[in-house]
């Protein structure tokens, strides 16, 4: 029965996929049922064929995200902040979602993981079951729980793609978007760390799955015309709540919401205004339900990015800029060094407005008035040149309120550039191969055409996620930090059209020879992305886990470590004493933190801080106060040729 499925499924050359506008005898819409019983006897077997079908892709998935989980070297620095927010959680839950920037539910979710594991492991020691290896182990159980959430998602993502391509496509399109999904590499990666990628693309796709269900004539029967109501409305509502919970797993997902209402309101028609209203007032009391909470304890709408820094010529100023002008003071005075603004930065960035963005602005002239004739070290120079390359070109004018005539001038080739990242990274999620067969698709659409309703609203989404990427290179400096990680949403969203473009390419091959060359075709997509599925996560970065393990072996627990590098206190099973990248420059306030909070232990990445300066440790060692500093170990790795080292330090106050 399988076989003979997935060779009907295959073979199915698009005749059931909706026409543009929603029809189509997948859809139920045009052509009139058989009720004989036989055919409810086959349509019931083909639909258990055809959701085993499923499943067997979903078992195909799982292996592949375990062998990941196993193999990793360590977590993402990213999952070390989860997993000490859901540590946090256990103990207040409204004062740590206060303190903390990422947003709740992956680190509920976590925290609800291990609360589940430590009960698991409960009922099994009575039985003899030895589990004190790893669910008695603090550092092994946290992350076993968080690998456990990423793995579920990595998995229930297969399904949300088949959702979603089954809305847009048919059946043989949607098995063939959970194949590319389960089979993804940069999927496999993410489902196996500590991250919330997965869960939230999850939510996000099955959230506009039901915002397409809500307009989508095939699947209420009604016009798309008119808002819809009823079981419609239900969708509708049910939209708004996947997406705030997306939202609360990460801020873009509410963007499924915001197109959901948007769609609503813009539908036109018969029906007047007033009704045209109900439809978005019922998606966002869905996402307000879900997600308010979280606003009402943390008093901001985004606790992680603000939102007026994504709107053109917002006045307000880089939280990381702000601060790292008040270090720069800081530094500037502790040093008694004067700050050569005009002789550095204006040659390259213009004289910011006067009276502009109000007491930034007051700030900005209070730096121009101070003396130039004290050198600054090398490493402040920079420091200073980059932060005034980021945020003087930020400043409005005082008459217009929109961004500098200097500013302007580099708009159009900064938009570019930011186009282009973004491009590039959207790409790289897909490895490439599986970009091209949705470009092919875009040419073979007439042979296999999408739902019309469904596709406006993919595609509205998809636009709104690259537009969010773009401002955050261009608002937020994120033309180093972007990733393959702010671009997966454009990856699942594009998945189900590289499906159809398979398909639309199986349909130019005799039916007898489909099956075979759609396994070609798939294994041609996968294998060349197979160094990047099966590599080893984090193998580069050993030693700084060796690092955190060797504390460990010296003081067991509650260690406080002063690091920048976030996995090695997580692997000391220790308290993480922040030390900023910028303050890692200034050895003269590291020792002034160190003798404010008294850490344990200290710990450099050798490559790191020697990109500032060379003689870096040498200079640390000499202005600590005699045994305030031990060199206690050394890890090394050999990466590439280069030899990777972290020292740690033992730490005294000094008397």
């Amino acid at each position: 029965m399988l076989i003979r499925v997935a060779t009907d499924v295959l073979n199915d050359s698009g005749d059931s996929s909706p026409r543009a506008g929603g029809g189509g005898t997948d859809a139920g819409l045009v052509d009139k049922p058989d009720i004989s019983a036989n055919a409810h006897a086959g349509g019931r077997r083909s639909r258990y064929a055809l959701w085993t079908l499923l499943v067997i892709v979903v078992f195909v998935a799982f292996p592949v995200r375990l062998y990941l989980a196993l193999t990793a070297t360590m977590i993402s620095r990213d999952g070390a902040t989860f997993i000490w927010y859901a540590q946090g959680l256990a103990r207040d839950p409204a004062a740590e979602m206060r303190t903390q920037a990422q947003h709740p539910l992956y680190p509920a979710l976590v925290l609800a993981a291990h609360t589940a594991l430590q009960a698991v492991g409960g009922l099994l020691r009575p039985l003899g079951v030895s589990v004190s290896s790893v669910l008695d182990d603090p550092v092994r159980s946290w992350t076993l729980a968080g690998v456990t959430v990423s793995l579920l998602g990595g998995l229930t993502v297969v399904i949300a793609v088949y959702a979603l391509a089954r809305l847009l496509f048919d059946r043989r399109v949607a098995l063939l978007a959970a194949m590319l999904a389960a089979l993804a590499a940069e999927f496999c990666q993410l489902s196996a760390d500590v991250l919330t990628d997965m869960p939230h693309l999850t939510l996000y796709l099955l959230a506009l799955c039901a915002a397409i269900r809500g307009f989508c004539p095939r699947a209420t029967g009604l016009p798309t015309a008119c808002p819809p109501a009823g079981l419609a409305l239900r969708w509708l509502f049910l939209a708004g709540a996947l997406s705030g919970l997306a939202f609360l797993m990460r801020p873009e997902g509410a963007g499924v919401a915001v197109v959901a209402a948007a769609a609503a309101l813009g539908l036109t028609g018969p029906c007047r205004l007033p009704r045209r209203l109900v439809g978005p007032l019922v998606v966002v009391l869905g996402a307000g339900l879900v997600a308010s909470p979280y606003m009402l304890i943390t008093g901001k709408l985004v606790q992680k990015k603000s939102l007026p820094r994504f709107l053109p010529g917002s006045c307000e100023a880089a939280e990381p800029a702000v601060a790292g002008w008040q270090w720069l003071l800081e530094t500037c005075d502790s040093q008694g060094k004067s700050f050569p603004f005009e002789r550095i930065s204006l040659q390259a960035s213009g004289t910011p407005a006067e009276g502009s963005c109000g007491d930034d602005g007051a700030r900005y002239r209070e730096l121009t008035t101070l003396a130039i004739d004290s050198r600054l070290d090398a490493v402040l120079t920079s420091h200073f040149s980059l932060l005034a390359s980021s945020t003087i070109d930020q400043h409005c004018s005082p008459t217009s309120g929109t961004p500098s005539r200097a500013a302007l001038g580099s708009v159009p080739a900064d938009v570019a550039k930011a186009a282009g990242l973004a491009v590039e990274h959207w790409g790289r999620a897909l490895r490439l191969t599986l970009l091209l067969p949705a470009i092919a698709w875009l040419f073979l659409r007439k042979c296999l055409p999408a739902d019309r309703t469904a596709v406006r609203l993919v595609t509205a989404a998809g636009s709104l996620h690259f537009v969010i990427v773009v401002l955050l290179v261009l608002r937020f400096d994120y033309a180093d930090l972007l990733s393959v990680r702010h671009t997966m949403i454009l990856a699942g969203l594009t998945l189900p059209f590289s499906a159809a473009g398979v398909a639309a390419i199986l349909d130019l091959v005799p039916a007898r020879r489909r099956v075979a060359v759609g396994v070609l075709v798939v294994i041609a997509l996968v294998a060349p992305t197979a160094p990047w599925m099966f590599e080893w996560r984090y193998a580069h970065e050993a030693y700084l886990r060796r690092a955190g393990e060797w504390i460990r072996s010296q003081q067991p627990s509650g260690a406080k470590v002063h690091t920048t590098r976030h996995r090695v206190a997580f692997y000391a099973n220790g308290i993480h004493q922040w030390s900023p990248l910028d303050r890692d420059k200034d050895i003269a306030r590291i020792l002034a933190e160190a003798r404010a909070h008294h850490p344990d232990w200290l710990v450099f990445d050798v490559q790191r801080v020697s990109r500032y300066s060379p003689t870096f440790l040498q200079d640390l060692e000499q202005a600590a106060a005699l045994g305030e500093l031990t060199r206690a170990h050394v890890e090394e790795q050999a990466v590439k040729g280069k030899v990777q080292r972290a020292i740690i330090y033992r730490y005294r106050p000094p008397a």
